[in-house]
């Protein structure tokens, strides 16, 4: 769960019932799911792999995949339930 505080850039909610949190800044750049099982998940570049991964953008894609946008002109990074982060 993002510490007390911590300012969310983005916040979505999608078909599968997940919520989705870009948070950039105050030292907690990392992206954030609150799962259906109200589950916190964290995402940072240094446990997935991902350079830039806090970034701006975030967006669903029909097959369930949750595309993001990231900082530093890094492209696109996907995330995949069950499978690993790809850039």
């Amino acid at each position: 769960m993002p510490a007390n505080e911590t300012p969310a850039n983005r916040i979505e909610q999608y078909s599968s019932g997940n919520l989705w949190f870009i948070v950039n800044g105050y030292g907690g750049d990392s992206i954030y799911c609150l799962t259906t099982a109200d589950v916190w998940e964290k995402y940072m570049a240094t446990n997935v792999g991902v350079p830039g991964l806090a970034d701006l953008d975030i967006a669903a894609h029909p097959n369930g995949d949750v595309l993001f946008g990231l900082l530093y002109g890094h492209g696109l990074a996907r995330f995949r339930r069950g499978s690993a982060w790809v850039r």
